[in-house]
């Protein structure tokens, strides 16, 4: 019953330890090698596999016998647990291949057999996994629903954090769908979590996304304190893209205000960031700089220039930009 106990403590995720020259010791260590390598194993260890399932089913055809060594744990077999971690396995290349139908049946099978072993935390993973899926394909209320599922196997796990992320996932969502009552509860549940948590930077997300259901709700005075608290944490964080969305934030709000001069400010201190990374959103910010230069006097543009982007070479559009903007601008030509 010794081996056995072993056993069941490597499926549990435990490290029996054995003295070097015990009987025992050279057995588990394989099967805790074979278990780490996630079940692929070259022939000969497929064997001890064999085994180890072999000794598993003897195990539970004594019911008294299991509970005393695994508790409520729910009988598992080695064959299933590897079965299901492959299917996982091999749903997430083909998500990551864009093989979204085929993705998406794996991670399914891979669920029912995790289900069947009451494998909570696997489950929530799946259950995430099938989300990102559903909203790939556009598919909101199928994301939404997963999202859901995933977050009450987090609660029932106790697992905070992760309930938090998918608060947040669920906010994001109904944000997009322009549902902003329903985004603001997700956000401000999600922001309590990350208070409670003491994460900062899920905190800080939270903050600027609630700052911008407030901009389009036209409370701009919420909004504004909003975005201040989010930047003041990204900046304590020193999270650089982070800093660079809500000084975008700062700057379309003091835009839609008229006040240009407090946009630009934000803006080009955006379009810095956002040109370091590399960011596609360098572009967006690229042409509200421009439509500002249009409107203000050139000697106050070029002090608010110099005086945060110093040396760095004016904001304006390259020649094939330009032309780009021309192309689209043509009316079509009659057939």
């Amino acid at each position: 019953m010794e081996f056995f106990t072993a056993i069941i403590a490597l499926l549990d995720g435990q490290s029996p330890t054995f003295s070097a020259d015990h009987p025992y010791a050279q057995p588990v260590a394989a099967i805790q090698n074979w278990i780490a390598k996630g079940g692929i194993v070259p022939v000969s260890a497929k064997v001890l596999a064999a085994f180890v399932q072999a000794c598993i089913a003897a195990l539970r055809s004594h019911r008294t016998q299991w509970q005393k060594l695994a508790g409520d744990r729910p009988p598992i077999t080695v064959v299933e647990e590897v079965r299901a971690n492959s299917l996982a396995q091999l749903a997430t290349i083909a998500k990551e291949q864009g093989k979204y139908e085929e993705a998406q049946v794996l991670y399914q099978q891979s669920l029912d057999i995790f289900k069947q072993q009451e494998d909570q935390r696997e489950q929530a993973a799946i259950l995430h996994n099938l989300g990102e899926i559903a909203l790939q394909r556009g598919e909101y209320k199928e994301a939404r629903d997963l999202y859901w599922q995933c977050s009450e196997v987090y609660k029932r796990l106790g697992d905070e954090s992760g309930r938090a992320g998918i608060l947040f996932q669920l906010g994001a969502i109904a944000q997009d769908q322009e549902k902003d009552e329903e985004a603001q509860s997700f956000f401000q549940q999600s922001l309590e979590v990350f208070e409670q948590l003491g994460n900062e930077s899920g905190r800080a997300s939270c903050l600027g996304r609630l700052g911008m259901i407030a901009y389009l709700q036209e409370k701009d005075e919420e909004a504004q304190r909003l975005y201040q608290q989010s930047l003041a944490i990204f900046k304590q964080l020193e999270d650089q893209s982070g800093q660079a969305g809500i000084l975008y934030c700062l700057g379309g709000l003091a835009y839609a205000q008229e006040d240009f001069e407090k946009a630009l400010m934000y803006l080009i201190q955006a379009y810095i960031i956002f040109d370091v990374l590399l960011s596609p959103a360098r572009a967006p910010v690229q042409d509200m700089i421009i439509d500002i230069h249009n409107r203000m006097d050139e000697e106050t543009f070029m002090t608010q220039w110099r005086t945060f982007a110093g040396d760095r070479p004016l904001v304006a559009k390259t020649e094939q930009e330009e032309t780009e903007d021309i192309d689209k601008n043509k009316a079509p030509a009659a057939e």
